[in-house]
């Protein structure tokens, strides 16, 4: 959705309203939206498909708490991030975080800038990181979440936000240097 007109809005309260032509043309509009979130998040197609279709079922359930003042992109995506973030605490049980220690952690990296990567797709680089150091990426460099926020968010510790993005970007930086030496297979999950 790159840009938000008055068709969505009419869209949106037409879908509030049941319409169900309206509900269809909201998704097919929201699709590739809510799609990249979720793979992102995901480990394969599979998952991928299943978080999409909660975050579908939670945004059309939640449609009347959405506020038409606002624009509704960055709604939509707060939605899916928190419900792809539910997903991975509740169905998956696979975050599990640690508080890496600063002496392991080369201070070479950027808050907010991740490897150069040429040749690359870094959705494949997310997709090799530990869940929890991908999830603190996702969060912090892409969704733009402030440490203190990814810290409510999920429930831990700013030093814990803090320590998983440092490390997620060193082993991000290892895999970039060793797929630049032939020494690093990527493989994609999801079917692209």
């Amino acid at each position: 959705m790159q840009h938000e007109s008055s068709n969505t809005k009419l869209l949106i309260e037409q879908c509030q309203q049941g319409n169900q032509l309206a509900e269809d043309q909201l998704f097919r509009l929201c699709y590739s939206q809510v799609a990249g979130i979720c793979r992102r998040y995901s480990r394969s197609k599979e998952e991928s498909e299943e978080m999409l279709n909660d975050c579908f079922f939670r945004m059309f359930k939640q449609l009347d708490k959405y506020d038409p003042s606002f624009d509704f992109s960055p709604w939509l995506r707060k939605l899916t991030v928190n419900c792809c973030l539910r997903y991975l605490q509740k169905y998956k049980g696979r975050l599990s975080f640690t508080e890496w220690n600063d002496d392991l952690i080369d201070g070479k990296f950027s808050e907010n800038k991740l490897p150069e990567a040429k040749d690359l797709n870094y959705l494949d680089l997310l997709h090799g990181l530990p869940e929890a150091c991908k999830t603190i990426i996702n969060l912090f460099v892409i969704e733009g979440y402030k440490h203190h926020e990814i810290a409510e968010m999920l429930n831990i510790s700013v030093g814990t936000s803090k320590s998983n993005l440092h490390r997620a970007k060193k082993l991000l930086y290892d895999m970039v240097e060793r797929a630049g030496k032939g020494k690093l297979k990527l493989k994609s999950n999801h079917g692209r």
